[in-house]
């Protein structure tokens, strides 16, 4: 899951950043709303996080949210307040926003929150009976199933096939792929991509699941399976 995450450098910002990556999620972030809206415009994400604990940033939520929403239709966005008042909280979600926390809160509420969103959100999202389907993430567990069948992913494997899995059967540069499973790293070697890629692929083979990534020459990778649910 791709998350664009809107906070000044404080610890709250830097413990949702922290929290939000051991959960695999693909994340960049931004550290005011106008650099996050060029993002928005750059980039597709599924969720859009903004920290508005600060009274400059909350100011600016009003006439952002409905902006984020157009550069980015249907994501999912999240925001958090400070103490705020409920008044403040109806305003928040009255401009765009899906859900709205207010300090204290919990981060486990709101990871659950954000997958309940997005399984909503996504038409033809599988659910509990996926037999005889094509391959789909799990990411409550952090896991690669097809059929019956279920491997266990790091996280950068998990990424990597989060990333291809989007265009399921086309294939995805390289660049791309390295963005999405590495968004922390300003530069990255060929050879960790070619390394996680390779490890994955012996995994997948040993699982006896029918799901394969091709190499595509001089461009990147293509996760190739029979069948795949419609998304």
């Amino acid at each position: 899951m791709r998350v664009l995450l809107v906070s000044p450098s404080h610890l709250e910002g830097n413990w949702i950043h922290q929290a939000l990556e051991e959960c695999a999620y693909s994340v960049q972030r931004t550290h005011c709303i106008p650099d996050g809206l060029f993002c928005a415009a750059e980039t597709a994400f599924d969720v859009l996080i903004i920290v508005a604990i600060e009274a400059s940033t909350f100011n600016l939520l009003a006439d952002a949210l409905p902006q984020f929403y157009r550069l980015i239709p249907g994501v999912v966005t999240v925001t958090v307040l400070g103490s705020n008042s409920v008044t403040d909280r109806v305003a928040t979600l009255r401009a765009g926003a899906d859900v709205c926390f207010s300090q204290p809160y919990s981060f486990e509420e709101m990871r659950v929150r954000i997958e309940a969103l997005r399984r909503i959100s996504l038409s033809g999202d599988p659910g509990t009976d996926n037999e005889g389907m094509g391959p789909w993430l799990d990411s409550s567990r952090r896991e690669l199933v097809e059929g019956r069948n279920r491997l266990s992913l790091t996280k950068r494997e998990y990424l990597i096939l989060e990333c291809l899995i989007r265009k399921v059967n086309f294939p995805t540069e390289r660049e791309g792929i390295v963005r999405y499973a590495w968004p922390e790293d300003d530069e990255v070697e060929p050879s960790r991509l070619n390394v996680v890629v390779t490890r994955l692929r012996r995994k997948i083979e040993h699982s006896h699941m029918k799901t394969q990534i091709e190499t595509v020459n001089r461009f990147g990778y293509r996760l190739v399976a029979p069948l795949s649910p419609a998304r």
